[in-house]
């Protein structure tokens, strides 16, 4: 089997080409970075942002009782943050922010999840959260 060659691209008139009548002038193309990269520039890496996040968990529900509206719209505001947090360091990442408050009345929380990804890109990490009325925890996954 024969390699098929590659076409001749000299024929193809560019969008910055069109507007100068195909006549290129030197100096003012601009360098446009690729934007179909398979392999991340920088990995996931929970341990960079656990701490930042639990300090923004904590500040959330520090000193507050169990209000299923109050809790509702702190979650909210909370998920905006670390989204925001997350998405500044790690710019070709997804990210998951489920974040899950109640009230705590003697009864104990169990929690699974399963999930089908690639272990060389993606991950997760777990923040807990419990004082006397109310117990919060934050899953947040990052999909590349």
């Amino acid at each position: 089997m024969s390699r098929s060659k590659i076409p001749d691209t000299d024929h193809f008139i560019s969008n910055t080409d069109a507007d100068t009548g195909g006549q290129h002038e030197s100096g003012d193309e601009q360098a446009v970075p690729d934007n179909y990269e398979l392999e991340h520039l920088r990995k996931f890496q929970p341990f960079l942002v656990r701490e930042k996040c639990e300090e923004l968990l904590r500040e959330a529900f520090g000193g507050i009782k169990y209000d299923h509206d109050r809790c509702r719209s702190i979650s909210e505001n909370l998920r905006a943050k670390m989204l925001d947090l997350l998405k500044t360091l790690f710019d070709r990442y997804r990210f998951i922010v489920q974040i899950v408050t109640g009230g705590k009345a003697g009864q104990s929380v169990l929690t699974n999840f399963e999930a089908v990804w690639d272990t060389d890109f993606d991950d997760y990490f777990m923040i807990t959260y419990k004082q006397q009325d109310l117990y919060a925890f934050v899953m947040i996954f990052a999909i590349y």
